[in-house]
């Protein structure tokens, strides 16, 4: 168990070593067994920066971890949840699925194997899904599974006439958790797939670029 506390400035060692002391009482006391706390000590503009990113240990803390003290008057006014992204999820997306669908269309002329073009497919599909998403003010799910994410981001984006030409079932093949499956309908045996793969991911990337352009590159 992860506990992020935001301070400014950093607390010193003995409110450090208290509060663990706390926590670990805490957690033990509402378990009845022995669970290991971690405590991650962040300043509130560390915390404010990296609430914004993907994967960072605190926008996960956010979006699956429970505010402690509960009460907000006892939480320093300093955080408020209102999911403003600024953006930064969308373009962070939305760039790694250009960049995968880049390097899709780079191994296919290169020659590379089934298995490293069908990641790149996924890895692009689940990008600009998560990106269409995020672009309309939606929290996507943390998983991988395509259809899913296609059902995620027509529900957030009612008026986006998608559909797509490639099952989601295709690219999960190629998944992170089936890289060493043996792969039952492979892309490449799909007729004109190249040319499916980009026109599917390129009408999400322009959906996403109509509801909020890019800020950079």
């Amino acid at each position: 168990m992860t506990s992020c506390w935001c301070r400014n400035p950093p607390p010193s060692e003995e409110q450090q070593s208290r509060t663990r002391n706390m926590a670990q009482t805490s957690v033990e006391s509402l378990y009845d067994q022995h669970i290991p706390v971690q405590i991650i000590w962040k300043t509130s503009d560390e915390f404010n920066r990296m609430r914004r990113t993907i994967n960072h240990v605190v926008a996960n803390a956010l979006r699956d971890g429970v505010i402690m003290p509960r009460n907000p008057e006892n939480y320093g006014g300093e955080y408020h949840d209102d999911y403003e992204y600024e953006w930064t999820v969308t373009d962070e997306r939305y760039r790694h699925a250009r960049d995968h669908l880049q390097a899709f269309h780079t191994l296919i002329h290169a020659g590379a194997s089934d298995n490293i073009i069908g990641q790149q497919a996924h890895s692009a599909m689940e990008h600009a899904l998560k990106a269409l998403i995020s672009a309309n003010g939606e929290r996507y799910q943390q998983i991988h599974d395509i259809n899913l994410l296609t059902h995620d981001a027509l529900m957030a984006d009612p008026h986006f006439q998608f559909d797509p030409a490639l099952d989601g079932s295709v690219y999960d093949q190629y998944a992170g958790w089936q890289e060493y499956q043996v792969t039952q309908n492979p892309i490449s045996h799909i007729a004109d797939y190249q040319k499916i793969v980009n026109s599917d991911i390129q009408a999400i990337l322009t959906r996403v670029q109509e509801i909020r352009p890019p800020r950079s590159e």
